[in-house]
């Protein structure tokens, strides 16, 4: 009986012995997928974290370019304003100078007027040889005038 106890037991040694055999590369092939899938997500992580690290650089670019923007921008707005204050300066000064011109424009119609008051006058005047010759006509006959007054008075 013990041998058949050993020969029962050896059976069901063997049977273990397959039964672990079989986990034993069930575990292995589950092993196999397993590693594989831990290759393929440590590629995909590794890829992820190149990406990451593209994405953070050509948004820390572009944080830097909208800075930049923002600085050409307000530079931009500085002389806008510049120039505005520049052109109602230029505005003022231009309304000031287009009234003064108006002022010298009214100034100088005013002189043609009284020159053209005096040329008219000139004009109408006798010329100075006429008027001595005139005024010595006149002094003949205001002398002649007191003689007949006299020889009449006589």
């Amino acid at each position: 009986e013990s041998l058949s106890f050993v020969g029962e037991s050896m059976t069901w040694f063997q049977m273990e012995i397959a039964c672990l055999r079989k986990r034993v590369s069930e575990a292995e092939a589950e092993r196999s997928t397993l590693r594989e899938e831990l290759d393929r997500v440590q590629a995909d992580n590794v890829r992820l974290q190149e990406a990451s690290r593209q994405d953070k650089m050509q948004s820390s670019e572009s944080h830097l370019q909208n800075l930049d923007i923002l600085k050409h921008l307000e530079r931009c707005e500085k002389q806008v304003e510049l120039l505005r204050k520049q052109e109602k300066d230029l505005n003022a000064s231009n309304k000031h100078l287009e009234f003064r011109l108006k002022e010298r424009e009214n100034r100088i119609q005013t002189v043609e007027e009284q020159l053209n008051e005096e040329r008219d006058k000139l004009t109408r005047m006798v010329p100075k040889e006429e008027c001595e010759a005139l005024k010595e006509d006149i002094r003949q006959w205001e002398s002649r005038y007191k003689e007949l007054e006299e020889s009449y008075a006589a």
